[in-house]
């Protein structure tokens, strides 16, 4: 078996995940559990990063499918693109949180294809989409500075990597927000950053578990 980052539209898709409470962001399709363990096979493994959907699922053309609008285009997808459990090409990460104002999906999804635009040698790791309460926001970013924010409405977070991708996430928000009251955090340092990833890893898996 072979897995890869799902990326498909198709005009009504992003309603359906609405109304079946799904987050596109969290996509956790590397993830895999493998109930035949035998350490001497192998039972699945990863696509290529650059592979292309329809190369594996061709878009079908019968009825009814041929008047829904479908795309495999990674532009339109709406679920983002990510890198998974791949091996990340830098030892620098990058965390980003959008906090909830309304438009924090959109200021998200914008932000992703600004960084794909200016900045494509960064690779999109992982999305998370979580409910944070003010303790867990201490927990993760070390400040009460975010403790009113998180209670307005789920976070969405990403993780970038790449070379100087601390500074490069930073110059995206700065043009991002210029006019905005949207609220976002960013890591500032490369030795701080680590431990902000693993924090907000811990706590969205608990809470995603439960």
């Amino acid at each position: 078996m072979r897995f890869g980052c799902f990326q498909y539209f198709y005009p009504q898709l992003a309603g359906q995940f609405e109304m079946a409470s799904l987050s596109v962001y969290n996509n956790s399709w590397s993830t895999i559990h493998d109930f035949t363990q035998d350490p001497t096979e192998t039972h699945f493994s990863l696509l290529p990063q650059d592979a292309k959907c329809d190369a594996y699922v061709p878009i079908p053309t019968s009825e009814p499918f041929d008047n829904m609008q479908i795309s495999l285009e990674m532009e339109k997808s709406i679920i983002p693109l990510t890198l998974g459990e791949r091996r990340k090409p830098s030892d620098e990460s990058c965390l980003l949180v959008f906090f909830s104002d309304g438009s924090s999906h959109d200021r998200s999804h914008n932000y992703i294809e600004l960084m794909r635009a200016n900045h494509p040698e960064i690779v999109l790791v992982q999305t998370k989409e979580v409910k944070m309460q003010p303790e867990d926001a201490l927990r993760v970013f070390g400040t009460e500075s975010y403790t009113l924010p998180v209670q307005q409405g789920p976070v969405i977070g990403l993780e970038f990597n790449g070379p100087d991708s601390i500074a490069k996430c930073q110059e995206v928000v700065v043009n991002l927000t210029k006019g905005t009251t949207g609220m976002v955090f960013v890591s500032q340092l490369k030795s701080s950053a680590s431990k902000q990833l693993e924090s907000f890893y811990n706590f969205t898996d608990m809470a995603m578990s439960m």
